[in-house]
């Protein structure tokens, strides 16, 4: 093995003349808590501690990783997560697709569960802000309309569908609407019932 040793402390190699170029052609190894550093103040230093690898940006600025094409993976290949120009950034569990942004929006697979403690709004578990008159979920199951939407004057502000009607509804005036059978354990009517359809 051929070395080259500097009894001063730093060594120093400047390539010097057209080009100014120093070409590595094989491996470079190094040692545990061995860092290669980079940046006038070692701004950023790439290094195994032992038992870790460390990539650790220590100056100032931010730290960048740029690509077209950007893929994140475990030893064994499966992704973590991916992103493409224009196109998406998908997240991953154990290899499968669960969160993916798109032009419009982004799109979840699986459950999505909201924890939130208090009753301010900051706190809250989950926020839908719309700038449209109205909020659907897949094939209209969930309706929500503003009161921009004619809520306040007895369009309705929320509804709920099943087999493909309407099921229940909450008006803006207040009204309340079921269809088919309400089956409840008890009932408590405030003001002045209105029964209908009784015979």
């Amino acid at each position: 093995m051929s070395k080259i040793k500097s009894s001063t402390g730093d060594f120093e190699i400047e390539a010097v003349g057209t080009g100014n170029e120093i070409k590595m052609l094989s491996d470079t190894s190094h040692g545990d808590n061995v860092k290669a550093k980079f940046g006038t103040g070692d701004d950023l230093q790439i290094y195994h501690s032992g038992t870790e690898s460390i990539i650790a940006e220590n100056g100032v600025g931010d730290l960048k990783i740029s690509g077209n094409n950007l893929w994140l993976n475990d030893v064994a290949g499966n992704t973590y997560f991916r992103g493409v120009n224009g196109s998406y950034a998908k997240m991953y569990h154990a290899g499968v697709e669960k969160l993916s942004t798109k032009a419009i929006g982004v799109d979840i697979a699986g459950t999505v569960t909201a924890n939130t403690s208090g009753d301010s709004n900051s706190s809250k578990g989950l926020v839908i802000n719309t700038t449209g008159t109205n909020f659907e979920s897949d094939a209209g199951i969930i309706q929500v309309t503003h009161a921009g939407g004619g809520a306040t004057t007895g369009g309705y502000f929320m509804k709920m569908k099943a087999g493909g009607g309407d099921k229940f509804t909450i008006k803006g005036n207040g009204d309340v609407v079921a269809a088919g059978t309400v089956t409840a354990d008890g009932l408590v009517v405030d003001g002045n019932p209105v029964v209908k359809g009784l015979s």
